[in-house]
């Protein structure tokens, strides 16, 4: 065999050998691509479909209304304020904020919510 075949069956081999690992190459990418996929779909079927973890639409006034009928301790331990405390907070809001009641929340729940936003400190100042 002449030199000159010998070279190009060996450019040949090259091409092929390349060619073998770049298409396995690509399988191994489509593949994750499609384990990525798969991940991304199961982690958003939980988001979809679920079920409400409260029926009754009024489950927070209700909520509220129990706990300021309630011990007042009980009603420091969920809020993080006394019923004094609330009440004033409820009026200075109801006076000086656009804080209404909504359609479907009572005006007590969003204002029994604020604490909860306020932090773990529970510190209304930092508000």
């Amino acid at each position: 065999m002449s030199p000159l075949t010998q070279k190009s069956i060996n450019k040949q081999l090259l091409y092929v050998a390349v060619r073998y690992t770049a298409l396995k190459r690509l399988r191994q990418l489509k593949e994750a691509a499609r384990a990525v996929q798969k991940e991304k779909k199961r982690n958003l079927r939980r988001y979809h479909n679920r079920i409400p973890m409260y029926t009754n639409p009024h489950y927070a006034s209700q909520k509220i209304n129990l706990l300021l009928r309630g011990h007042p301790e009980r009603f420091r331990i969920e809020t993080r304020l006394t019923i004094i405390q609330f009440e004033r907070l409820a009026v200075w809001l109801y006076e000086n904020t656009t804080l209404r009641r909504a359609q479907i929340s009572h005006f007590k729940s969003q204002v029994s919510d604020l604490p909860l936003y306020c932090g773990p400190w529970g510190n209304l100042s930092q508000c």
